[in-house]
Order: C-alpha cells, then sequence, then structure tokens
C-alpha cells in the first residue's frame, strides 16, 4: 500500500544515510560514507579510513560496521543459492563445510595517526602498518572468489612496506582476518 510508505523512509532506511545519519548526531564534517562491497565491506572501509589518515583529509576515523537483518528477503535468497548452512554452524576450511549461518551485528574501531594517539594518550589496541584492496575479476563464478587475486593482494600489501614473510619469519602478520564463509567454494582448502 503505498499509502502507508512512512514519510522519512528514504531518510530512514537509505544506505547512503547510514554514515551520515551518525556524522549528522556528532556533529562531524570530515568524508562520511557508507560502503557496501558485500563480504568486504569493513575492511574496505578501513582502508579507505587508514587512507584518509594518512592524506590528512582526516585526523580521527570512526569505522563501523553493521549488520541487521529486518527482513528474510537475503535469507531466501542465501538459502535458495545454497550458501547457508541447513544446520546452522558455520565450518569454515572443513571438508563438511556446508555453507554459514547469518547473524547480527554492530561494531566499530577508531583510528588516528600513531604519534596523535601517544601524544593524546589514547590507550593503543593495535597498529596498522598497511591495507590493500582489490577485486577478484573473473573467477569461476561471481560469487567466488578467487585464491590467485587474493594472495597477490596479500603479496603485495605486503611488499609495499618492505615486508617479506617468506624470508624473514618475523615479518609474518600476527593478526589476519579470513573470509570464512564455510562454503566448499568460498574457502578452498587448496
Amino acid at each position: 500500500d503505498w499509502d502507508a510508505i512512512p514519510t522519512y523512509i528514504s531518510s530512514g532506511t537509505a544506505a547512503s544515510m547510514l554514515a551520515n545519519r551518525v556524522s549528522f548526531f556528532f556533529d562531524w564534517h570530515g568524508p562520511s560514507m557508507t560502503i557496501d562491497t558485500a563480504c568486504s565491506s569493513s575492511l574496505v572501509a578501513l582502508h579507505q579510513g587508514v587512507g584518509a589518515l594518512r592524506s590528512g583529509d582526516c585526523h580521527l576515523a570512526v569505522i563501523a560496521a553493521s549488520n541487521l537483518i529486518f527482513s528474510p528477503r537475503e535469507y531466501i535468497a542465501a538459502s535458495k543459492m545454497h550458501l547457508l548452512s541447513p544446520t546452522g554452524r558455520c565450518r569454515m576450511w572443513d571438508e563438511n563445510a556446508d555453507g554459514y549461518a547469518r547473524g547480527e551485528g554492530i561494531a566499530a574501531v577508531v583510528l588516528k595517526r600513531l604519534g596523535e594517539a601517544i601524544a593524546d594518550g589514547d590507550p593503543i589496541e593495535s597498529v596498522i602498518r598497511a591495507t590493500g584492496v582489490n577485486a577478484d575479476g573473473r573467477s569461476m563464478g561471481i560469487t567466488m572468489p578467487s585464491s590467485m587475486a587474493q594472495s597477490q593482494l596479500i603479496r603485495s600489501t605486503y611488499a609495499s612496506i618492505g615486508l617479506s614473510p617468506i624470508v624473514r619469519p618475523e615479518d609474518r602478520c600476527q593478526f589476519f582476518e579470513a573470509h570464512g564463509t564455510g562454503t566448499q567454494f568460498g574457502d578452498p582448502r587448496s
């Protein structure tokens, strides 16, 4: 029913308004954007935030991510594509992997240049030395990742800051966030 559509549905539910609602609330004036790259959205947002800090576009970056399930639409679509585990358990990199389980969550991190965080006495949880993003290009299917493209991105990101983990064990990453869909195609073991 078209008459039942709420007056502020556009400004309340449009993806473009997510980040800008936060900026409006806190009266922030720097770059404010919503990024949707499917599974990699939060890491691409982190990459953009790090880039904005390094270029001087801002002195503080808030990277927030959310997944809220307001409708069965995405669940039904993922079910039809056999992406969801019928057992409701994600078995990443397991020979019995049969899909992932959907969930809701919201998280945020605050980024600052290291020197400014030290000068301000901020607690420092980690230091981001480099980030990188790419696209898989053509793979076995649009929903199937390319292990070749992803490994090339990791190697080039390491190289961009002079790391050589194969040659120097001390250069090995201490924290790594994996894709982890728990599907046979999404988490290939080879």
